[in-house]
């Protein structure tokens, strides 16, 4: 990886010139002194598509490129001989095949192919025998530019799939300059005029479905694998995973981040009268608007950033036809197992028990110990619960605030090792998994710490959903050295060695990632795979489980604790929640979602698990804490057997044995009814009204589900 650091020169006459300060090893500057230059002699044919001008430049199977050498735009023919267009047909000033990014830390300009590099001459292309190289020279003006930025964009169509890609290592932005951000062909496939069952999907949380009729003006952005917390401190819209795909009539196209998904933001936009686009931006230096200021850091990622589209036409264009590309791609690229899930046994019941919490700073309380653990199961198993997930929180130094992995142990307070060897042997006796939850990438004390824009550590802030019982609304971490992370691992491997723990589950890094400028800056693409390589490091021989489940550390999960099933942007006619994300997970590994006994409204998110094909969890305590106010304790196990019971009787006999099964389909069959189909002409339908209703002849129940075979 090679570094590009701004010179010390250039950071004094940021701070002098433009009243800015220098944080940590970034550049802070406020953002009404940040000016946004764009083109303003923007000429239309540049920015639009003419199918007679269009010529075949390369044949892949029953596939085409096509080249427009006026405007040095693309289209492509997939297999239905539908052609879809990089720069739609009626014209847009904003459409091209590349969008940059370049600031000073004084001023950002807004530059694009069309309008920046090929209106002034300045874009060339070669054809190779599976694609087309673009060659651009980025510059603000036509005469006497400020600056040249040469970027090129490969295009490559090969077995079946059309692969986009810019190699950032090439770019060369002059003394003083960087290039923060790239766009990568955002009006590809363009709606310009949308029609019934049109749509945008996007990976809102467990996936949104964006209707073009019904769509207003709006923008949507969200961050793959969430907010980088070197530069912002708050995760507003993440993403567990970096796909969209767009539907136009009969075909449709998912758009997957193949190169750079950690650097990567997946924007949507509808305009009421069109067009309609969907595609990823890639902030290869980090940036964001922050309190008020524009904060830029001084390291740049120098590697590959990249999509691959791959087309649907016919029966198979649905949502559930777009996850299966999608899942097919992560597979293919090692990102997700090959292998199914297991249906030998039960649903598992998922029981997460909280070790040692931290009521006040310095006071930790074992609410949970090793022998009320086994006591817990136990009672669980007495009732008939013949198969159990336990995941233990709180388990490890400093509780619920844990202290840096590469220093810490079990928690004292929770028993000794004979207990927990206890514990551990009941579970393996009982063909029960159990996991100890761990923080991989951030600590409240001890370890080195890492380097953000923003101050001089990393701070991140998990949401507390505990706050009756811990007066705080976020618990608040550091993140650690990127650089240190396989030595902490190998350090708190080696600690645990003796106690033989069956499975882990990897709590911080499943939920957030970042960049980190200390020790010669480690960007988040590299930190990926960093998490990568110690996520199979610690599955090697043991389960593997992942809060959240951002994708890359995914690849021998066992299961995915907490996996959305909401959309952090607001619902409405035109913006609908969709299992999409379970979609492209289901058989492969499995999840639970939101606990059943936290739930405001336990029926309905019952039904909602049923629907999304997750498996029920709860969260416990064994001591019986209330809370000054309550009537009772929502986390006191004693209150929920009888319920957990239920619920896991419920779950077997919707979903026992699809455990291994596709999702083959999903839809809204009218207001509060919907269905989920499965590959083994499994149908399971859900209505949320307050009335039955009767459907192909089914009467399904109000506030309940049937599962038809």
């Amino acid at each position: 990886m090679v570094i590009r650091r701004l010179t010390a020169l250039f950071l004094v006459f940021i701070m002098i010139f433009s009243f800015t300060g220098c944080v940590g090893n970034g550049v802070i500057t406020k953002a009404s002194e940040i000016k946004i230059i764009m083109p303003t002699d923007v000429n239309k044919k540049y920015h639009t598509s003419n199918e007679n001008t269009v010529k075949s430049l390369i044949k892949s199977g029953l596939y085409e490129l096509y080249l427009d050498e006026s405007n040095f735009a693309i289209a492509l023919k997939d297999t239905s001989g539908t052609l879809w267009y990089a720069l739609p047909s009626t014209g847009d000033k904003d459409a091209a095949m590349l969008v940059i990014e370049v600031t000073d830390g004084k001023t950002t300009y807004i530059l694009n192919s069309q309008d920046n590099s090929v209106a002034f001459g300045k874009a060339k292309f070669e054809a190779f025998e599976n694609g087309i190289n673009f060659n651009y020279v980025f510059q603000e003006k036509e005469k006497e530019p400020t600056f040249k930025i040469p970027v090129s964009l490969a295009l490559t169509l090969e077995d079946g799939k059309f692969d986009a890609t810019v190699d950032t290592s090439t770019i060369r932005a002059p003394k003083g300059y960087q290039v923060s951000k790239i766009s990568i062909m955002p009006y590809f496939g363009a709606v310009t005029s949308a029609k019934e069952g049109d749509y945008i999907v996007i990976p809102d949380g467990c996936g949104a479905l964006i209707n073009l009729v019904e769509a207003e003006d709006s923008t949507y952005v969200l961050d793959t694998y969430g907010a980088d917390f070197a530069v912002k401190d708050s995760n507003e819209h993440p993403s567990i995973f970096g796909m969209f795909g767009i539907k136009n009539g009969a075909n449709a196209f998912a758009g997957i981040i193949t190169e750079g998904d950690a650097l990567s933001k997946i924007h949507a936009k509808t305009l009421k009268h069109g067009p309609h686009i969907a595609y990823a931006s890639f902030d290869i230096t980090p940036n964001a608007n922050f309190r008020d200021k524009f904060v830029l850091a001084d390291e740049t990622f120098e590697g590959k950033i990249g999509v691959t589209y791959k087309f649907i036409s016919g029966s198979a264009t649905t949502y559930s036809g777009l996850a299966f590309l999608t899942s097919e791609q992560f597979i293919r690229a090692g990102l997700l197992s090959t292998r199914l899930v297991s249906s030998e046994t039960e649903l598992p019941l998922n029981i997460t028990l909280i070790g040692c919490m931290n009521k006040a700073f310095g006071n930790t309380i074992a609410y949970t110990t090793f022998e009320n653990a086994e006591n817990i199961v136990s009672v669980l198993k007495a009732k008939g619960i013949n198969s159990i997930n336990l995941k233990y929180d709180g388990a490890l130094g400093g509780g619920l605030r844990q202290r840096s992995i590469g220093s810490v142990g079990f928690a004292g307070k929770l028993g000794n090792k004979k207990e927990f060897e206890s514990l551990k042997n009941y579970h393996i006796g009982q063909d029960f998994d159990l996991y100890v939850t761990l923080n991989m990438i951030s600590s409240t004390s001890h370890g080195r710490t890492a380097t953000g824009t923003i101050s001089n550590s990393v701070e991140i802030k998990f949401p507390n959903e505990l706050q009756e019982y811990i007066v705080t609304k976020t618990f608040d971490f550091k993140g650690l050295t990127a650089k240190d992370l396989p030595r902490n691992v190998v350090s708190f491997m080696n600690k645990m060695n003796k106690y033989d723990v069956p499975g882990y589950c990897i709590e911080d890094a499943g939920k957030v990632i970042f960049s980190d400028l200390s020790n010669g800056f480690t960007d988040r693409q590299t930190f990926s795979k960093d998490i990568f390589t110690q996520a199979i490091a610690l599955s090697t021989n043991k389960n593997l489980m992942v809060t959240n489940g951002n994708l890359y550390a995914l690849k021998n999960a066992n299961i995915i604790s907490e996996l959305p099933i909401t959309t952090s942007y607001q619902e409405s006619e035109a913006y609908e929640r969709i299992p999409f994300v379970q979609m492209v997970l289901h058989g492969t590994v499995e999840y639970t979602s939101d606990y059943l006994n936290l739930a405001k409204d336990y029926d309905t998110l019952l039904l909602r698990l049923i629907e999304y094909g997750a498996l029920p969890a709860f969260k416990f305590t064994f001591v019986d804490y209330v809370p000054k106010g309550a009537e009772s304790s929502i986390l006191y196990y004693g209150n929920y057997t009888a319920i957990a019971l239920d619920a896991y009787n419920t779950f077997n006999l919707a979903l026992g044995d699809l455990r291994s099964a596709k999702m083959t389909n999903h839809y809204k069959i009218q207001e509060g009814l919907f269905c989920t189909e499965y590959n083994n002409e499994t149908y399971i339908y859900v209505n949320y009204t307050d009335s039955d209703i009767m459907y192909r002849n089914l009467t399904i129940k109000a506030k309940s589900y049937l599962r038809v075979n």
